[in-house]
């Protein structure tokens, strides 16, 4: 009796798996002239202006002298504003009434007299350190007869 001759059924089968255009096709695609991938970005950052009184020291107390009386105080004023920033002074007791400011040392500040004050500004962003010398009339003794604010330009 005579066989036939085994023939391996495998790779006929892959043979026409590879060649058949259905199951061997790629699921992507390229295309040339389609839209771009890629996508713009717009950043905003914002900061927001901050004025800052780091340090304001005074005697707490103004002292009973003869004739006038004279203490000095510090300001120290941090800003990121480009324009700069102001600190405002102004008088609690009505007895200073005879206050005059004078700057003394420190960085260059502008001053403005005020109705019931004075304002101090800087012209540009950083940290600023001001002396002043204030002088009161002798009525003005007891507690610090000042208060101070800082305001943007």
């Amino acid at each position: 009796m005579a066989y036939a001759p085994c023939v391996s059924i495998v790779p006929a089968l892959l043979a026409l798996a590879l060649l058949s255009p259905g199951p061997a096709q790629s699921a992507s695609a390229i295309v040339w002239n389609g839209p771009s991938a890629s996508a713009r970005v717009n950043v905003l950052v914002a900061i927001p202006p901050v004025v800052n009184l780091l340090e304001n020291h005074h005697p707490p107390v103004l002292a009973r002298e003869p004739g006038a009386i004279t203490a000095q105080q510090r300001l120290v004023l941090h800003t990121n504003v480009r324009q700069g920033a102001c600190v405002e002074l102004w008088s609690v007791a009505p007895a200073a009434s005879a206050w005059v400011l004078l700057p003394v040392g420190g960085e260059p500040v502008s001053v403005q007299a005020l109705s019931n004050g004075w304002r101090l500004c800087t012209m540009r962003p950083g940290t600023h350190t001001v002396l002043i010398e204030h002088r009161f009339g002798a009525e003005a003794a007891g507690p610090w007869p000042l208060r101070t604010s800082a305001t943007l330009l």
